[in-house]
């Protein structure tokens, strides 16, 4: 594609955006958060969906919450490592292990203002 011919594209969208902005309007921050949930639930089943994953990791999160509690950054530094090579390998090897039931989608509660 020539720079000629990209320009001529740009403009082209810059002037439906003008004319016609309803499909810009659909970026918005709530989007950016939509996308955000969607993909932090999707990551969610993906690595602790697994029943053998959710027996593994608790430890690995109660090492993170003791080392805050005592005061211990530098063990809680440890212990995150821990836990994101943990999620790493859980992702590499998400294909081969058959996932669990689903869980329930969560309610949110609204939030208080």
């Amino acid at each position: 594609m020539t720079f000629r011919r990209l320009l001529g594209s740009l403009v082209i969208v810059g002037i439906a955006l003008l004319v016609l902005p309803e499909p810009a309007w659909a970026w918005t921050p709530g989007t950016h958060v939509y996308l955000g949930e969607s993909l932090l639930a999707n990551l969610f089943s993906g690595t602790v969906g697994y029943l053998r994953n959710r027996v593994r990791v608790l430890p690995l999160h109660e090492a993170i919450l003791d080392a805050i509690r005592t005061r211990k950054p530098d063990a809680a530094r440890r212990a995150v490592r821990r836990l994101l090579e943990s999620t790493q390998k859980t992702i590499e090897q998400s294909g081969k292990v058959k996932p669990a039931a689903p869980a329930k989608p969560r309610q949110r509660k609204p939030a208080k203002v």
